[in-house]
């Protein structure tokens, strides 16, 4: 980058400018460069030699191929917009894509240095934008709200590289380019814009719904597991004590091993038969019940289409 190195986002910036002046044959030279320092994870970084790929550089890089003529669908944007900048979208973060800023130096006799900040989220939604996607888009359609969000109530926009208290003015003209460019890519179809609180409502909703689902169900569930199942302890317990005042269990005692089995036998009937006559008694009860209640609902059908004959 120093000594003159060639940068991305200067030499972005000079085709736009060469396209307004119709300078064909520069347009071409700087399109070929700004494909030639494309990365292999599709991204760009500040100069060709560089070992890393910024969003900001990206989106810079993107406008300017798309501007010297380049489709949304030829492979240099189409993985700049989808395979870089997607990837490395963050909607969770208050600024969606890193704002980055680069120190070089720009006379070479007094070693003077510029630092050029790069507003990362802006000019990512208008590269975005103007590749075709608009606010149907979830990513141009999060990461503008995330702008929004971004400006203070003095009307400046702030990023991880503006000061605290001063009016950043190149922070505003980043912010009102890409709304401008997503304006004028959505401006067939705002719902989404217009929707959006009513589905971050609807989203919350059925996630309350689905936390209470996962942990009340599954406590009802093993509480009524519990309960059947010591009542069913209980009833076994009853059942042989019972038969044991009965003697039905002396059995048990004796040395006989034919009376033995026998009264063990019985002694495991008395113990599960009242469980399994209940089982059995409680699905007849259902299949009855939604007998009935199957037989209710034809006839009221029947009863509705007899009076609307009769009508």
């Amino acid at each position: 980058m120093d000594q003159g190195e060639p940068q991305v986002s200067a030499t972005a910036a000079a085709v736009q400018m060469l396209v307004r002046c119709d300078r064909s044959g520069s347009v071409e030279r700087g399109a070929t460069w700004l494909r030639a320092a494309q990365r292999r994870d599709g991204g760009w970084g500040p100069t060709m030699a560089s070992r890393f790929s910024s969003p900001a550089y990206t989106a810079h890089a993107v406008l300017a191929l798309l501007a010297s003529g380049m489709t949304a669908t030829e492979a240099p944007v189409r993985r700049g917009c989808c395979e870089y900048l997607r990837t490395t979208f963050h909607p969770e973060r208050a600024e969606p894509w890193d704002s980055v800023s680069v120190n070089t130096v720009v006379d070479d006799r007094t070693a003077s240095r510029l630092e050029f900040r790069h507003f990362a989220t802006p000019w990512a939604l208008a590269a975005l934008s103007a590749a075709g996607h608009d606010l149907t888009d979830a990513t141009v359609l999060l990461g503008t709200l995330r702008l929004l969000r971004l400006q203070d109530t003095t009307g400046a926009w702030r990023c991880g590289l503006t000061a605290p208290d001063t009016f950043a003015l190149w922070a505003a003209h980043d912010a009102l380019f890409a709304l401008g460019a997503i304006a004028r890519a959505s401006v067939g179809n705002l719902a989404p814009l217009v929707r959006i609180s009513y589905r971050e409502h609807e989203r919350q909703v059925l996630q309350r719904a689905l936390g209470q689902l996962l942990t009340e169900r599954p406590l009802m569930r093993t509480r009524r597991g519990i309960q059947s199942a010591w009542l069913s302890v209980l009833t076994a317990v009853v059942a042989l004590l019972l038969a044991a005042q009965v003697g039905l269990l002396r059995g048990l005692q004796s040395d006989s091993g034919f009376r033995r089995v026998l009264a063990a036998a019985a002694a495991a009937l008395i113990a599960v038969g009242p469980a399994i006559l209940a089982g059995i008694l409680v699905e007849e009860y259902r299949i009855r019940r939604n007998s009935r209640e199957a037989q209710q609902t034809r006839a009221g059908k029947s009863s509705e289409r007899n009076a609307s004959i009769g009508d």
